[in-house]
């Protein structure tokens, strides 16, 4: 029953929403990177730190992936991309946006309280072998749905590099840079010419 106060963690949430304001904005860079930035910053690691500091990300970039839609016409998460399909955001919409996202932030915020001890609880009587093969099982599933047979050897290519930075003693979270660069490069309006000179 440890609760996370303000006292003591006022860093951690600082620096965790600033980290997210940055991911909202910046292509190419995730929750996860901000929350190592966050760590980073404060010096700090352990449960307690990154839950806190992951908290100010996601919550920080929630909201501004819908700024950025409304500022630069650009979506930054899945729920702007969905946004930006249904309607056109305009001030008034933002606001709406904004609002919503902030009054079930604070809905979520009192259920996980309550939820979240049951469950602490009781995580241990799931059948976490089987759960873990059935992830692992769709997975494979959806790759083949969606990809076909190619997506097999790259599904087995991904995992595999996935697999490496436990060994080689750096974070996962260094493998999003494959990302980084065709990110930017399209943000940049340079996909036509990359495209090309890759033959695509």
């Amino acid at each position: 029953d440890e609760t996370i106060g303000l006292n003591g963690n006022t860093k951690s949430i600082f620096t965790g929403t600033s980290a997210g304001l940055i991911t909202g904005i910046i292509p190419g860079v995730g929750a996860a990177q901000g929350t190592v930035l966050t760590q980073a910053v404060t010096n700090s690691d352990g449960a307690r730190n990154f839950l806190v500091g992951i908290s100010g990300v996601n919550t920080a970039k929630a909201l501004l992936s819908f700024i950025a839609l409304y500022a630069i016409g650009r979506p930054r998460s899945g729920a702007a991309v969905a946004v930006d399909k249904i309607t056109d955001v305009g001030l008034r919409e933002l606001i709406f946006l904004v609002g919503i996202a902030l009054f079930v932030g604070g809905i979520a915020a009192m259920i996980h309280l309550k939820i979240g001890k049951v469950a602490a609880q009781n995580i241990e009587r799931l059948p976490y072998k089987w759960m873990c093969l059935g992830v692992m099982g769709g997975i494979v599933a959806f790759s083949l749905y969606y990809s076909g047979l190619w997506g097999i050897p790259i599904l087995f290519t991904s995992t595999f590099i996935g697999l490496l930075p436990p060994s080689l003693g750096v974070k996962r979270t260094h493998c999003m840079g494959v990302l980084m660069l065709p990110v930017i490069l399209y943000f940049m309006g340079l996909e036509g010419p990359v495209l090309e000179m890759l033959g695509l």
